[in-house]
């Protein structure tokens, strides 16, 4: 099975890759323009909103088709299900450390280790995110479900905005400054894991449900 999920994983990349295209250059440039002219830890704050938009567009690939192709190809659902969540996680693991070793270029106040705690905290949301999307994606299929899962991120983002405007929380400092207000540090690493972990669990256990029942 492992060896199935690692093909998938890899046939995930390319469909990925055919799927976003020369799209990917306006959500780059805007990336570059934002780390250039507002910082490293404004760029971690914009992922949220960014990162899920980008991972949901694997399921979009075909319009619903790629699952017709993998039923062609004999792939187990379970399989296909567990490859995509393994593919989620791995695009997330691959702009932290893209991130954190960014860290350590910059010449101003950012203390990279900090920095880690705060970037994982921004990645702890990004994955709920998707952990969300999945489910609804693989109950509906991307044409019905995009619309569901494109909001979300914009609600969070809202809702953080009003969070720090009630909370008293100044949007007019620095950046950096507003990142070490919010970063949460009586949080415990380790509880956030297990709420984490718990998470992705009923995640997977959903899709695996939603995938199985429906119809190609």
């Amino acid at each position: 099975m492992m060896n199935e999920i690692l093909k998938f994983i890899k046939l995930d990349f390319i469909t990925f890759k055919n799927a976003v295209g020369y799209k990917v250059l306006v959500p780059l440039l805007f990336v570059v323009v934002l780390y250039f002219f507002c910082g490293l830890v404004a760029l971690a704050g914009m992922l949220p909103l960014l990162l899920p938009t980008l991972t949901t567009q694997i399921f979009g690939a075909g319009n619903d088709g790629l699952d017709l192709f993998y039923a062609s190809l004999h792939l187990k659902r379970k399989n296909v299900v567990l490859a995509r969540y393994a593919f989620i996680i791995l695009i997330n693991t691959i702009i932290l450390v893209l991130l954190f070793a960014l860290s350590f270029l910059e010449t101003g106040d950012l203390e990279p280790r900090l920095f880690l705690m705060q970037v994982l905290s921004i990645l702890f949301v990004t994955t709920m995110i998707d952990f969300f999307n999945a489910p609804v994606l693989f109950k509906l299929g991307f044409k019905k479900g995009k619309i569901i899962v494109a909001t979300l991120p914009i609600i969070l983002m809202l809702g953080a905005f009003l969070y720090l405007h009630f909370g008293g929380i100044s949007l007019d400092g620095d950046v950096a400054e507003l990142m070490n207000e919010i970063q949460g540090p009586g949080i415990n690493p380790l509880i956030a894991l297990i709420v984490w972990v718990m998470l992705l669990a009923t995640s997977i256990f959903l899709s695996l449900k939603f995938y199985a029942e429906r119809e190609l």
